[in-house]
């Protein structure tokens, strides 16, 4: 089983330890067979359940931290976009979809990029097969425009941000609803 970087990490993204101790197998075993198997059969069900023939959408929203670049070992070449939409380089998503989330975000007064730091991760692989009109697509929130990243303590502006959140997925599910309703 992979540690380092694989299934089940054993290092943060600044190269540090997560455990005291190097895990067991069987504890490996149980987190893989206990956790991570029936959400991705539970993720599946419920794509398939949603649209069994026809095109499907699947938004993987995460929070990142405003030192990405960093915490990956690279030079930023810029600031860090507020919003970071990764499509596995069109591989998960199409550029029209991708555009579109882009847009809604975009239209709220926020920076948007594409696949950079982060191009998207396995679930992605898993399930965004553009050619079949199964679309999947990361979101990444710059944890910095409603996060004091020190403390943990909310900023002012955090419901604001939840209220634009809310918003562009509203403007994403409306597509969404045109797109089904027309076939």
């Amino acid at each position: 089983l992979a540690l380092g970087n694989g299934l089940v990490s054993s290092l943060t993204p600044a190269r540090q330890p997560i455990y005291a101790r190097r895990l067991a197998a069987r504890e490996i075993t149980h987190r893989i067979e206990q956790y991570w198997r029936p959400y991705r059969r539970a993720l599946a069900q419920a794509l398939e359940a949603a649209a069994p023939e026809g095109p499907r959408w699947h938004l993987n929203l995460h929070s990142m931290p405003s030192n990405a670049y960093e915490r990956l070992g690279r030079v930023a070449p810029g600031p860090l976009a507020d919003v970071v939409l990764g499509n596995l380089n069109t591989q998960s998503c199409s550029a029209a979809f991708t555009e579109l989330v882009a847009g809604a975000f975009r239209q709220l007064g926020y920076s948007v990029a594409i696949n950079e730091p982060y191009a998207g991760q396995d679930l992605l692989r898993e399930f965004g097969v553009p050619a079949r009109s199964h679309q999947s697509l990361q979101i990444e929130l710059n944890r910095a425009i409603y996060l004091n990243e020190d403390t943990r303590e909310l900023l002012p502006r955090a419901n604001a941000v939840r209220e634009d959140i809310a918003e562009a997925l509203c403007e994403i599910a409306a597509h969404i609803h045109t797109v089904t309703a027309a076939r």
